[in-house]
């Protein structure tokens, strides 16, 4: 792999990498709200990049980048598993930690504690900590059952701190 390859990727490209890398497997759905996780505690805020949408906050690039990761062949995609990484992307996964530790470090341990979750509680954490991104969400009734933990970014944030 070249150098300029990893460095042609955007700021999002490798975060997917990097997301799909740690997570091993993720489904479309899951990427979006890992990705808005991971962008809110790095960031400190909700990201720009996501928007209201019928299933909570959703971010095209996300999903344009993520098709165009799969296109270029650093991404495989399994309807039944989702996305993972191909060994190519596997190689720029292994550049961005080499490069990155503390920030992988940090995705890391995020995907760590969302493992933990299923897909919906994982949406049901979003719609808590993001409830202007859930305005548009088809599925707010099903989600609000769902809603029993109250944890905030602070508190994902102290989590994370902590497992250190």
């Amino acid at each position: 792999m070249g150098k300029n390859l990893f460095d042609e990727l955007s700021n999002e490209e490798l975060l997917i990498i990097s997301i799909v890398g740690s997570s091993g497997k993720i489904k479309p759905t899951r990427l979006q709200k890992v990705s808005l996780l991971a962008k809110a505690i790095t960031e400190g805020r909700v990201p720009p990049t996501h928007n209201p949408y019928y299933f909570g906050g959703f971010s095209d690039e996300i999903e344009e980048d993520s098709e165009q990761l799969r296109e270029e062949g650093f991404l495989k995609y399994h309807p039944r598993e989702g996305f993972i990484l191909s060994d190519e992307g596997q190689r720029i996964k292994d550049e961005f930690t080499r490069k990155n530790p503390e920030l992988v470090e940090r995705l890391d341990k995020v995907i760590k504690l969302l493992s933990k979750l299923d897909d919906e509680e994982v949406v049901a954490l979003t719609y808590a900590l993001f409830p202007k991104l859930a305005e548009k969400s088809i599925i707010k009734g099903k989600i609000a059952k769902i809603q029993e933990s109250h944890i905030t970014i602070d508190q994902l944030r102290e989590l994370i701190e902590n497992s250190k």
